[in-house]
């Protein structure tokens, strides 16, 4: 009788509760130490100081080292015996090649996505870009960059392709700390504004085809971007 009066409550039993899941604090320290590394606070080849970085995020070394030994295994940290660990330098042919990649994926899922997603999905890939614009407007860099990768993600998502979204994340996941890099000038965070604004257009319209073009165009013009910033570093 009870189970009934659950069910016509819509009261779920707690065998049907689905468990929320927390990061242990070694995954924690992996993904803070990772996103420092992609958002350049710790830059290509800087050395890593042990001490710095457990007294900024309240730590001790053990849970640090066994997290870096998980970054070096990314190419993210290079560790050295008896010396602190490097940041792991960007390979601009490494980029090159990865971005030659994401010009063949990402045309393909937006065309997929535009065809696929719903009305709904595409207003709220519309207010996403709302809110990136504002983050523009406000010159807010940090939150435009972050905005930016999610608006990707979540066009790659609608395309409704499982394997296609995990290559994606892996490949996003090695190129973002040189693809950060693009916007620290004015004219590209211009350009990439006006891009991202004819793509949310050409989703709004459901031209797949112009979708997948200004997609492809955008990468491509975000690799230049992107090359350009590491040959001024290297040469600098």
């Amino acid at each position: 009788m009870d189970e009934d009066r659950d069910m016509e409550s819509g009261t779920a039993s707690l065998g049907q509760v689905t468990p929320v899941v927390r990061l242990s604090l070694h995954e924690q320290i992996v993904t803070k130490v990772r996103e420092m590394i992609q958002l350049g606070e710790l830059p290509p080849g800087a050395t890593i100081s042990e001490n710095d970085l457990c007294g900024s995020l309240g730590i001790s070394r053990t849970p640090l080292r066994e997290a870096l030994k998980v970054l070096a295994s990314e190419n993210l940290v290079h560790l050295r015996p008896h010396r602190a660990p490097l940041v792991s330098p960007v390979d601009s042919d490494e980029i090159a090649e990865l971005f030659e990649l994401l010009s063949i994926l990402e045309p393909a899922a937006g065309a997929l996505a535009c065809q696929r997603a719903s009305s709904s999905e595409i207003n709220r890939l519309r207010d996403m870009h709302e809110q990136l614009m504002g983050h523009y407007y406000t010159r807010e860099r940090t939150r435009y960059f972050s905005d930016n990768q999610a608006i990707h993600h979540e066009i790659v998502r609608l395309a409704g392709n499982k394997v296609m979204l995990a290559t994606y994340q892996s490949l996003q996941g090695r190129v973002l700390r040189a693809r950060s890099m693009a916007n620290l000038t004015q004219a590209r965070w211009a350009e990439s504004s006006a891009e991202h604004e004819a793509l949310i257009r050409a989703f709004c319209e459901h031209d797949d085809a112009a979708v997948s073009r200004l997609l492809y165009e955008h990468t491509r013009e975000t690799e230049a971007a992107v090359l350009r910033a590491l040959n001024t570093s290297e040469t600098a």
